[in-house]
């Protein structure tokens, strides 16, 4: 058993994880600024009504199952070469604006909100979930031009796996705390 534990170990070591951290800290910090950004547009509470009715009818079940699934969804496609970059920032846009959206209805400007929402580890695991996602989009890109591509579909595997159980975490976590609310 030990051995198998080293041969897995030695596998993720080759992967050179050192080029891919430097490029998740830009997507997180992408992910982070593409929020803050569409959570401040201004919008009237027209606006803001508008969107809130349109995204209740598209929210999923508040359970952690449909959380899990919609969070996964997401990052999942966030994974696609190419489409995956400008997807994701689509997503994060309309988080964002979402967020604004719902600091109008509460009278709180949507930077405030995104704030306060920072303080809750789902929010921290969901957004490093899409920079890993993003990252390995431009890896897999990466791979493909560099005839890597082996290479890159295991970290790929590796780490829809650690995104899967972290977005897991997250949503168990969301789903209890909005009971609680």
């Amino acid at each position: 058993m030990e051995e198998q534990y080293r041969g897995i170990v030695s596998n993720i070591r080759k992967l050179g994880w050192l080029q891919w951290k430097k490029m998740f800290f830009l997507m997180l910090l992408l992910v982070i600024t593409v929020i803050a950004i569409s959570s401040s547009l201004p919008m009237n509470e027209n606006q803001s009504s508008d969107i809130l009715r349109d995204f209740e009818n598209n929210l999923p079940e508040i359970d952690t199952q449909p959380i899990l699934a919609n969070n996964f969804f997401i990052a999942s496609i966030m994974m696609i070469p190419i489409f995956g970059l400008a997807i994701g920032v689509m997503v994060l846009q309309t988080t964002g604006i979402f967020i604004a959206a719902t600091g109008i209805s509460v009278d709180i400007p949507g930077i405030f909100l995104l704030l306060s929402l920072l303080v809750f580890p789902f929010t921290w695991l969901e957004f490093i979930s899409y920079a890993a996602a993003m990252t390995q989009s431009v890896f897999l890109i990466l791979g493909l031009s560099r005839k890597n591509l082996k290479k890159e579909l295991m970290r790929t595997i590796f780490l829809l796996i650690t995104i899967f159980i972290m977005l897991l975490i997250a949503a168990f976590i969301e789903t209890i705390l909005i009971y609680l609310v």
